[in-house]
């Protein structure tokens, strides 16, 4: 927790305690702790979701990442899981964690399929658009995601804005942008990079040939553009 959010915490005005008014500071301690907590973010996000041991650790892990990404320390972390383990739903959730912490940040996300980026970048906008997120999340804009902004928003590129105290709307340049494995992302300024399935399946992932081909991709593309 920030000196921003122990603050508003501690500065809570003493209240007459009504069953109205404890469910109004629950949900605002909800949000508060949703805003600084991975784990509670997926938690509040996706209150129907079945939550286990794989899931806290994962958020964890992904909790330290963004730490030492704050820190300047260029963090990398590896999911490995079977299938219909998540992995996907929470890389997702992460992104739009990370983007609405800090609408600044840049991100791409490449897999062997542009579907898959597709999906993944049609998730963001309607979580984006969720009002759990948006009470999370206020300052973030996005076109076509309440008032229009001239920001662009489709299926390959979601870009980012905010307002500030004044009502006055800054874009920040950050944004969300998807494509494929030998997709283009030279002269693309990237701060989080998401890889997810960059094999079509065992017969890929077995091939040298295939193999090295992910890896040039992003050896030569994906840590030139790291910011």
């Amino acid at each position: 927790m920030d000196a921003r959010t122990e603050q508003q915490v501690k500065h809570i005005p003493p209240v007459r305690w009504t069953r109205k008014t404890v469910k109004r500071y629950a949900q605002a301690y909800r949000v508060i702790y949703a805003r600084e907590n991975f784990a509670r973010f997926r938690q509040y996000m996706r209150p129907n979701m079945m939550w286990g041991w794989w899931n806290q650790v994962v958020a964890d892990e992904l909790q330290l990442f963004y730490e030492d990404f704050r820190a300047g320390k260029r963090p990398k972390l590896a999911l490995m899981s079977p299938p219909q383990h998540g992995k996907s739903w929470t890389a997702t959730d992460f992104i739009a964690w990370v983007s609405g912490k800090d609408p600044t940040l840049k991100t791409i996300f490449g897999s062997y399929s542009d579907r898959l980026g597709v999906r993944t970048n049609l998730w963001l906008q309607r979580m984006m658009s969720n009002e759990r997120y948006r009470q999370t999340f206020p300052g973030l804009t996005v076109q076509g995601l309440g008032r229009r902004t001239g920001l662009l928003c489709n299926t390959e590129l979601i870009e980012f804005g905010r307002y500030n105290a004044n009502g006055e709307f800054q874009a920040t340049e950050g944004s969300f942008r998807n494509t494929t494995i030998d997709g283009p992302v030279n002269g693309m300024e990237l701060h989080l990079g998401v890889i997810d399935d960059p094999h079509k399946g065992r017969s890929e992932a077995n091939s040298i040939a295939q193999r090295n081909k992910v890896w040039n991709w992003f050896a030569d593309g994906g840590r030139e553009a790291a910011a």
